[in-house]
């Protein structure tokens, strides 16, 4: 899929933008007809669409197949919600491997599709330090083609990462593994969602 271009990046931000939720935590609900799929919001990986032809296809598609809608995100609780709450989102099932994190963290995002509102998700899952920086335009893409000019950034406490993923060797001794937990949401100039990320680091590198 090609890479949106003006005119039909304008369409869709008023389509997508109309009737936005702002994520609250007694209000983090979207009709069934507002969630993300592959269809609406192909996934990226930085500057290009994740598909057959992308090198890191292998990588990415079972994680993509599998989380093919934001409502797969979620606990089972409420994939089938006529309005699923988006804070539901199903941290222990989806797991610690980066490409389904990284995927459902694009599909959420690109469901609520507000700067404002990615922000507060983020809160309210516990991420610590958000922070908005801006990015640089890049060369990589048409100068016609929509890019990602500013991301949304945060990260989990060691605490919070080991809630969400129970460690004994955490709990007894403190130890912990996998440390600085990270998220990155890119967004384009009219603000709507590029692109997602995670990473962590291991105390083995």
């Amino acid at each position: 899929m090609a890479p949106l271009q003006m005119g039909e990046a304008k369409a869709q931000e008023t389509d997508q933008t109309a009737g936005a939720v702002m994520c609250e935590v007694d209000n983090c609900r979207v009709p069934l007809d507002r969630l993300a799929n592959a269809d609406t919001h192909p996934f990226r990986r930085g500057l290009h669409i994740i598909d057959a032809s992308h090198p890191r296809w292998d990588q990415y598609r079972r994680a993509i197949r599998r989380y093919a809608d934001a409502r797969a995100c979620l606990l089972r609780e409420e994939r089938n919600s006529e309005a699923p709450d988006l804070l539901a989102f199903d941290w222990r099932g989806i797991g610690e491997r980066q490409e389904p994190s990284d995927v459902c963290l694009f599909r959420i995002a690109a469901s609520l599709n507000t700067i404002d509102a990615v922000e507060n998700w983020l809160r309210l899952q516990g991420f610590i330090r958000i922070t908005r920086s801006d990015l640089p335009h890049s060369n990589l893409v048409p100068d016609d083609a929509i890019q990602p000019t500013m991301f949304v950034s945060g990260q989990w406490r060691d605490e919070r990462y080991y809630e969400v993923y129970p460690s004994l060797l955490y709990n007894l001794f403190d130890i912990a593994l996998t440390r600085n937990f990270a998220v990155q949401i890119r967004f384009t100039e009219a603000g709507e969602v590029y692109s997602a990320s995670s990473s962590a680091s291991s105390i083995f590198n």
